[in-house]
């Protein structure tokens, strides 16, 4: 959520440092693209179901990929760090083709931009996309039957 601001001052010198608090429940100054600022509401968004969680021939398969998320998105992450966009977009892909099959559409397209922009070399664009992946991730665990 975007809103106008009355101080620009202490709007430009936040953004200009790069300030920011990820998952305050408060509005925040973030910096965006072309070092544009905007104050951001985070908010709780909801958890992530499967749209397949009915199908029992997939329910063992869905508790395997919610399961070995983490791991998998850890290790997009260390691909991405290690600055090797063939292995991010590889896992990234790999990701996109189960998360579609086991209901997961919005991770599927997720992970698809995250090895667009991987193989497209697009370090900003990467950045991002995996922190959306990431954040995805989390909600999916969340929403999943057998998450504590």
């Amino acid at each position: 959520m975007t809103q106008a601001c009355s101080n620009f001052e202490t709007v430009a010198t936040v953004c200009q440092s790069g300030s920011e608090m990820r998952g305050s429940p408060f509005p925040t100054l973030v910096s965006g693209r072309g070092g544009r600022c905007k104050l951001n509401m985070f908010e709780r968004k909801p958890p992530i179901r499967s749209t397949q969680e009915d199908v029992v021939e997939l329910a063992e398969d869905i508790d395997r990929f919610v399961i070995g998320l983490a791991e998998r998105i850890d290790a997009i992450q260390d691909a991405e760090l290690a600055q090797e966009p063939f292995r991010v977009s590889q896992r990234a892909r790999s990701l996109a083709i189960e998360a579609d099959r086991l209901g997961y559409p919005g991770m599927a397209m997720s992970a698809k931009g995250v090895a667009l922009a991987a193989e497209d070399g697009l370090l900003e664009d990467l950045q991002e996309t995996v922190i959306e992946l990431t954040e995805l991730a989390q909600r999916i665990r969340q929403g999943h039957r057998g998450a504590a």
